[in-house]
């Protein structure tokens, strides 16, 4: 009896505790769109297979979910027989040596972890031969490959391809563009578009980054024909609504459909968004039906939530790097439905540098450029946040 009473204790819990996933780069309960992109991710796992490898170039705004697309479809690859290597990029690794030792490193990582769970099937040698040969032939294999540490830029892609021959291997590089400095992108691209094809060829490289990525690519080659371009945008009506109602299944909360489509509108569609507002709404709710008049009745409390664990942090981040913040607050203050000019944010922080500031900004994904010298902030949540801490500041100087 008190082992039934427990498990129906254990059962309430589950069932109260949110499903939601507001966490950057989680994979949600509901992994809801991106048809397209998985798609064409499968026909290249295809082609590689039969020695066609590629490169794909995956850009979209902060918040769009690429982080989680990329696991999403390192899952895909997993399943396909590939071993997905997932490597985060930081500014650190703008130099080429830094960065090649670090792809390397990652990517045999990942291999010997592979390796050793294959040790462990050599159980199965005693009923497939076959199976034992690949064993002793990938430890060979993995025996003769050198250190990181013994990585240079001239001998990166030729231990590169000796490290992936005879290997189906999927490799996705996160925040490309911070690293895109003195010649990498160049660099970059002959390795994987001129050299790495002649050495092994069962491989995907996937570069993800905010748009700015692409234009820095562009700068190296024609990416048209050196990658395969996917751009990964909001989220539709539909696809939210769905994330949300089939997110809190088999939970005591529903949402109705009209709601649905007034969180899609406030979060511009942006997966990370819709988890974190269904988190608060979940675990504000607790039971019942989420309707239109409950989410605007709690509408400041969860803009509070999110400027505290995500807006405050990214200001914080733009302070401490000069006159960023000057010039992301005189956007936020300007912009309207078109965007910024350089001459006008020139004027305004009476500085003859105010493209070095941009720059910064539009790699880390906070403003994005309109056109020629116009600036944007796309995010209307944080550029609602920045307005108010604006006010916040002026008032405190009265």
């Amino acid at each position: 009896m008190l082992f039934y009473y427990l498990c129906m204790v254990k059962d309430k819990i589950k069932l109260t505790e949110s499903p939601f996933t507001p966490h950057l780069g989680t994979i949600p309960k509901a992994f809801i769109g991106r048809e397209k992109e998985i798609e064409i991710f499968k026909n290249l796992l295809s082609d590689a297979l039969i020695n066609k490898p590629s490169n794909i170039l995956l850009t979209g705004q902060r918040g769009f979910g690429k982080t989680v697309l990329m696991k999403y479809l390192a899952g895909i690859a997993k399943e396909k027989g590939f071993i997905p290597v997932y490597i985060p990029l930081d500014e650190s690794l703008s130099d080429i040596t830094s960065l090649t030792r670090r792809i390397y490193g990652k990517i045999k990582a990942e291999m010997e972890n592979e390796f050793i769970s294959l040790k462990a099937k050599k159980l199965l040698s005693k009923i497939s031969p076959k199976i034992s040969h690949k064993i002793n032939d990938y430890e060979i294999q993995m025996s003769l490959a050198i250190t990181e540490e013994e990585i240079t830029d001239t001998n990166f892609s030729i231990f590169l391809g000796k490290l992936l021959k005879g290997r189906n291997v999927c490799i996705f590089l996160d925040e490309t563009q911070c690293i895109l400095k003195n010649g990498i992108s160049r660099y970059l691209v002959n390795v994987l578009y001129a050299e790495l094809p002649d050495k092994a060829k069962n491989w995907i490289f996937t570069m993800a980054g905010v748009p700015i990525l692409e234009e820095k690519i562009l700068k190296a080659t024609p990416a048209d024909r050196a990658f395969e371009k996917m751009i990964v945008k909001a989220i539709n009506v539909a696809d939210a609504r769905n994330i949300l109602i089939d997110t809190v299944k088999n939970t005591p909360i529903s949402f109705e459909k009209d709601v649905c489509e007034s969180i899609s509108e406030t979060t511009q569609g942006m997966p990370f968004y819709i988890q974190f507002v269904g988190d608060i709404l979940f675990k504000l709710k607790k039971k019942g039906i989420i309707n239109n008049k409950f989410y605007n009745e709690n509408k400041s409390s969860i803009f509070a939530e999110l400027s505290k664990k995500v807006f405050s942090i990214r200001l914080k981040d733009i302070s401490s790097k000069g006159l960023q913040l000057d010039t992301i607050i005189n956007i936020a203050a300007k912009q309207g439905r078109t965007g910024v000019s350089t001459k006008y944010l020139s004027n305004q922080i009476k500085t003859k540098n105010i493209g070095v500031y941009l720059k910064r900004l539009e790699e880390k994904g906070y403003i994005n450029k309109i056109k020629r010298g116009e600036y944007k902030i796309q995010d209307n949540l944080f550029h609602q946040y920045i307005l108010e801490y604006k006010n916040q500041i002026n008032n405190k100087n009265n």
